[in-house]
């Protein structure tokens, strides 16, 4: 169960949650923390070393068919994504592969380690137009608001037609070199959105 290290004299440690008792000379425990460490998804790790960046992009008084598109390019390094897709009402959400696009805004991504001054190679948009879909290789609706995020896997909704969440399958890797669109399309008058993209780059 995790990493084992050696426990020497000067490393005696009482674990009183794990064992209830003081090791002896020679003997082997868990450490810990890095066993507590492991458990984290992957992206986690990556913060500490100044490789994981965030997009998140918040719309308001959204119609009913209104879409919002976010654009991700990928460059030469592999990127490993998870998305976070809030809405107030019910929505689609969809992950297109290479469509077609034009117009947008540069939206700014923020390395996760803040004392980092690593900065990503993959570059983001804001309202682009789609006109061809290319392929969709992902495609959810939530009803009644809520959330829909590939962190965790699994899905719910709240009671009384409010927040709920829908959780893909986990981290999710992207082509290099290659252009994507996150698109929240509104199923409700008057909806929010909320369009949160965080990854990391392995070269």
């Amino acid at each position: 169960m995790g990493a084992i290290v050696s426990n020497t004299t000067l490393q005696r440690q009482f674990y009183p949650f794990l064992r209830g008792e003081i090791l002896a000379e020679g003997e082997q425990t868990v450490d810990v923390a890095k066993w507590l460490q492991q458990q984290l998804p992957p992206i986690a790790h990556r913060i500490s070393e100044g490789i994981t960046y965030m997009v998140d992009h918040n719309a308001t008084n959204l119609a009913d068919a209104a879409t919002v598109n976010i654009e991700l390019t990928t460059g030469a390094a592999t990127v490993h994504i998870i998305e976070s897709i809030a809405g107030k009402s019910d929505f689609d959400f969809e992950i297109l592969e290479e469509p077609t696009t034009t117009g947008g805004t540069p939206l700014g991504s923020y390395n996760r380690n803040r004392a980092s001054t690593n900065t990503a190679t993959a570059t983001a948009k804001k309202d682009v137009t789609v006109s061809s879909d290319g392929t969709i290789i992902s495609k959810s609706f939530i009803g009644g608001g809520g959330q829909t995020s590939s962190a965790w896997g699994g899905s719910w909704g709240a009671s009384g037609g409010g927040q709920g969440q829908d959780f893909g399958g986990g981290e999710l890797i992207l082509k290099s070199n290659t252009k994507y669109v996150f698109r929240f399309t509104s199923r409700k008058a008057a909806n929010k959105a909320r369009i949160s993209l965080n990854w990391y780059e392995v070269t």
